[in-house]
């Protein structure tokens, strides 16, 4: 991704693949689930779109959709994964 959007600015992951990740207590059931399964099982960028629509400077459905996608990471129980590290999600 790196030498395609910044080739001017060089730099790289700070881990390595496999070494960092996503757990969930569920397999998708949603439509957001897509999204997060691809997640868990490796994709390391993934991307929900909204139908097109002209929008005024507070895009109302996209904030309803981040705040969906943020809700459904709690109710699937979200364990976040490193190579010596994982904690549990917390709505605190």
């Amino acid at each position: 991704m790196q030498p395609g959007f910044y080739p001017a600015l060089p730099f790289g992951a700070l881990s390595t693949p496999g070494e960092r990740g996503l757990v969930t207590g569920v397999r998708g059931t949603t439509r957001l689930d897509r999204a997060i399964d691809l997640v868990q099982f490796g994709a390391s960028i993934v991307q929900l779109e909204l139908p097109p629509e002209i929008t005024g400077e507070v895009d109302e459905e996209l904030a309803q959709r981040l705040d969906d996608v943020v809700q459904r990471l709690f109710s699937a129980r979200l364990v976040c994964v490193t190579a010596t590290w994982w904690k549990p999600s917390s709505r605190e």
